[in-house]
């Protein structure tokens, strides 16, 4: 059926009349006397005095010059016994034709050339789209520097403050972001490096896909055929309060000369670099404590304990420790923004582009915080002398090989050109794109020295016996070291600032009423300490995240080019473009909050040495006890469960050389020289640890780690390593598109094939981590007869756990009752907030969990691989000049795009699935496909003067 359409339509296609191509240039060269067309006439184009590639007219002295990028040209015609003429600024819009003609007169004086400027009609009659176009001189005239701002001047485009960018009321990310034709995300190019800056919002062409929203393309400077170069001093530090500052500049120009002195080997470099004290000053003020009272704080907390939060503010306000500064202070943001590009002219028909990006980013923020009771609150009012870092590094490479090929002249070198025939300006572009975003957050003090975040101080323990006593014979029994009866007893030594504050909180007579239950201790923040401050950071308080990220995406575009001209030039023609796009991307993150690793350790460094009983082999001391049963006993070294297992208990003591029955003091141990690798994995996933594509440790997996690794793969121990796969979904386009004149009517026909790869695992039943039996399954395990309503496939719901009863049945999304027939509500089955049991064919439940270690055996039960999704999306939109100066248009997209939130389950998020549920926690979705948007547009475009006109248009937009 697909072949079917596919035929069908290239037929329609190659069947219509004449011809526009796509970014183009075109035009006919006449004579100015006679109005007779020339023949065989050279027209060049030309680029910052760059020479790019040229075209040579045909029998009826129409010209075509195709594949180029938007900006702004210079256009010469020139023939033999003609006076050369040149066409100056023209601009050439992405994805449109731009039509420049010539009238040359007879003449002699061949060194002069005839120097025209080129002037923009108002009423662009091959425009089908929607959207808007900036050249590199809009966008220096105009009072931004954010590429979003300037995007968004674009009508049916809106951005606050240069923020996301929402087309149409689409999403912010339905909008895709391209850079000399690859896509790209993050930071962009200086706004000083764009040449042209394209959106699309309506009449979105074929060759672009997986898009919602709008299409904005950035096309990037090139060299120039002079050495030049430009240097931009920017500060707003004698003006106002928010310290703007932003040093540009570059240098552009050729390496290679040919014998004609035309650049044929270029370079431009550029850099810029912005520092802002204030990246996002208000209008009106802040109001901050001064660091003094913040210093003071820190060093006596306890003091303000009791003030509830009204109270506490009002009270800061009124004794102005709050005051109200201009700008946020600890909030600056400094950027590092670094280009480069290459251009080979090897030929006047062969160019190869090589680009580069370097982009780092360091921004000190205020975090959010849970508050008093989780209801929100502020970091930085009382805390924003800690404000932590975020840093943010970019690289990108570009290589781009375009080849022009067919019934063209070689301008460069003035080869002879080829006989001209049907096909016409064959061109082919290869394009490779890499880009790598690496980011990483941390605590302004602490770093990366993950221990130091939840230190206190030294803590002396000791480990008190404790005794119990036997009620069947009257005997003591010896059950080891620390049972919960005494704990740790810790001394005054090397406590922080907080407990000292407290003690003398209590020294001076003060009632502390609950202040008495403070605890200062390493591993944990007071909850007290918290909610003293109501919904305030405490001075001191730490940013309790150390994490890391890194996304990859590599690129390859593969597109031709060609006029088929049937008829020839004035009869007709169709601008054919045919492209291939493979995009691969590969995610990887890693956290860990840190403050807790102290606390987690504690309790599990000595928890097999709790409840084992006693090792009567082994008297670690004696002690006295009174009474008729009393006297000197012994006391034995704790008992161990079985073997000594892999975990934190063991890995420190072969680390520290110590016995597996000796106590550890893990508040005795300084942070420098505590370890991560200790811990075993599952002892930090559970609470502290998330992590994709990095191992536990946060180090670097491959990229042929695979979901059934994280199952499957032990140690030398038998022991799960948890590796935990990257993402790397894929991305595939095919499309072809035409355009071309039938009868004055301008057609824009395309249609773009698509297929999306989660590259992942999915639940086999969106709605059970465990296989359910169907009811034949059922029936022959419980030899019962089910309603004859009831299907075979139907999967089998029970009363309980341990019930063969069924009170209801489902299939896909659709549930059943008891007797099989369909109910639109599952309460009606369960009963609000019941119990939904499953009929599972794993009986067992222990053989039936994710975490037994047999459950590898069990994966193809619960997951299956995601299904691709291939979708094809038409495209049609024409343009019907009325007059020259009116025309109407209207365009019918459907687009698709990849779910772009939500979509990643790992197998560590799978692991803990159950415990997830149990605590209301909701997980994404990777079996998630691409939602559809269906648009329908109309407009009428109408020259008022010779310098306004006026756009009507009016659009429906559908999305599922």
């Amino acid at each position: 059926m697909i072949n079917r359409y596919l035929a069908v339509l290239f037929l329609f296609l190659i069947s219509s009349g004449a011809v526009l191509a796509q970014t183009s240039i075109e035009g006919k060269v006449t004579d100015s006397q006679t109005g007779e067309p020339i023949l065989f006439g050279d027209v060049a184009l030309y680029q910052n005095g760059v020479l790019v590639t040229g075209a040579q007219t045909d029998f009826d002295g129409n010209y075509s010059i195709t594949n180029i990028d938007g900006g702004n040209y210079d256009v010469e015609a020139t023939y033999v016994g003609y006076s050369p003429r040149r066409m100056t600024n023209v601009t050439v819009t992405k994805g449109r034709v731009t039509r420049v003609d010539f009238q040359l007169g007879q003449g002699i004086d061949l060194d002069v050339v005839e120097i025209v400027e080129y002037k923009k009609p108002l009423i662009d009659i091959d425009n089908t789209s929607s959207g808007g176009a900036l050249t590199s001189e809009d966008i220096e005239n105009l009072p931004t520097k954010n590429i979003n701002a300037l995007a968004s001047l674009t009508a049916g485009l809106a951005s606050t403050d240069g923020g996301s960018i929402n087309a149409r009321g689409s999403r912010s990310s339905g909008t895709d972001y391209y850079l000399d034709g690859i896509r790209v995300s993050g930071n962009l190019i200086p706004q000083s490096e764009i040449e042209q800056l394209t959106t699309l919002i309506g009449g979105i062409p074929a060759s672009y896909g997986d898009v919602t929203g709008a299409v904005i393309s950035l096309t990037s400077k090139g060299p120039s055929n002079k050495l030049s170069g430009g240097l931009e001093v920017e500060t707003s530090e004698f003006l106002d309060a928010f310290g703007y500052n932003l040093v540009s500049g570059n240098l552009s120009g050729p390496i290679i000369k040919n014998s004609k002195g035309q650049s044929v080997f270029g370079f431009r470099i550029s850099g810029q670099y912005t520092y802002l004290e204030d990246d996002g000053p208000t209008a009106t003020g802040v109001y901050r404590s001064t660091e003094e009272y913040i210093r003071q704080h820190e060093a006596d907390p306890i003091n303000e304990l009791g003030i509830v939060l009204a109270e506490y503010d009002q009270l800061e306000r009124n004794g102005g420790s709050l005051q109200l500064l201009e700008t946020r202070p600890n909030q600056a943001d400094e950027d590092l923004n670094l280009t480069a590009k290459l251009d080979f002219r090897i030929a006047g028909n062969l160019d190869i582009s090589l680009s580069g990006n370097y982009i780092d980013s360091k921004n000190q923020f205020a975090p959010g915080i849970g508050g008093a009771n989780n209801t929100g609150g502020t970091w930085q009012t009382y805390n924003w002398t800690r404000n932590p870092f975020g840093n943010n590094t970019v690289y990108r490479g570009n290589l781009r090989i375009r080849h022009r090929l067919g019934s063209r002249k070689n301008v460069a070198d003035e080869t002879e050109s080829q006989a001209f025939s049907a096909i016409r300006n064959v061109s082919y572009t290869i394009t490779g794109g890499y880009q790598r975003s690496e980011s990483d957050n941390e605590d302004l003090i602490h770093g990366q020295n993950m221990f130091e975040y939840g230190y206190v101080g030294d803590f002396d323990v000791d480990f008190v016996p404790a005794i119990g006593f036997n009620m069947d014979d009257f005997a003591f029994e010896h059950i080891g070291y620390n049972a919960a009866v005494v704990g740790y007893t810790p001394n005054n030594q090397g406590i922080n600032p907080a407990w000292i504050a407290l003690n003398k909180f209590v020294e001076d007579g003060n009632t502390p009423g609950a202040v008495t239950s403070f605890n200062a201790y390493n591993g944990s923040r007071n909850a007290l300490f918290r909610d003293a401050w109501g919904y305030h950071a405490a001075p001191g308080a730490v940013f309790n995240q150390i994490s890391k990220s890194q996304a990859d995406r590599y690129t390859l575009d593969v597109r031709t080019n060609f006029d088929f001209v049937p008829g020839g030039s004035e009869k007709g023609r169709h601008s054919i473009e045919i492209g291939f796009l493979y995009e691969q991307r590969e995610s990887r993150f890693w956290q860990i909050r840190p403050e807790a690793l102290y606390s987690e350790a504690r309790v599990r460094v000595n928890q097999p040495l709790f409840g084992s009983g006693v090792d009567s082999t082994i008297v670690v001391d004696s002690m006295f006890i009174d009474g008729p049963l009393g006297g000197w006993i012994p006391v034995y070294a704790p008992g161990l469960a079985g073997s000594v297992e892999q975990n934190l208990h063991k890995n420190i003591r072969d680390a520290m050389g110590m016995g597996y029955q000796e106590f550890i003091n893990i508040d005795g141990i300084a942070p420098g020289d505590m370890r991560l690798e200790w811990f075993e994995p599952e002892e930090l996933t559970e609470n502290l640890l998330y992590y994709y594509g990095y191992d536990y440790l946060g180090n670097r997996l491959g990229s042929d780690v695979t979901f059934d690794d994280f199952f499957a793969d032990r140690d030398n121990n038998m022991k799960q390593d948890f590796v935990v796969a990257p993402f790397q979904p894929n991305y595939l386009s095919l499309f072809v598109q035409d355009k071309f004149s039938f009868k004055d009517i301008i057609f824009r026909l395309g249609l773009r094939m698509e297929r999306y790869d989660a590259n992942t695992k999915v639940l086999k039943d969106p709605f059970s981590l465990y296989e359910i039996m169907t009811a034949d399954e059922f029936a022959a395990t419980t030899g019962q007869d089910l309603p004859e309503a009831v299907q075979s496939d139907y999967k089998v719901y029970v009363q309980n756990a341990d019930s063969d009863n069924p009170i209801g049945f489902r299939k896909d999304e659709q549930w059943y009752n008891a007797q099989g027939s369909p109910v639109n509500d599952g309460t009606l089955i369960f009963g609000s907030g019941g119990s939904v049991q499953p009929y599972y064919k794993i009986r067992d439940i222990e053989q039936r969990n994710i975490q037994n270690p047999s459950f590898v055996n069990d994966l193809d039960g619960s997951f299956e691989d995601y299904e691709p999704e291939l979708n094809f999306a038409p495209r049609l939109s024409f343009s019907f000049p009325i007059s020259e100066a009116s025309n109407f248009f209207a365009n019918y997209d459907i687009l698709y795009q990849r779910p772009t939130s939500g979509v990643l389950n790992t197998a560590l998020d799978y692991f803990y699935f159950e415990e997830n549920a149990a605590s209301n926690s909701i997980n994404s979705n990777p079996n998630l496909k691409p939602v559809q948007t269906t648009s329908y547009e109309i407009g009428f475009n109408q020259k008022i003067s010779n310098s306004s006109a006026i756009r009507i248009q009016a659009y429906y937009k559908e999305e599922r």
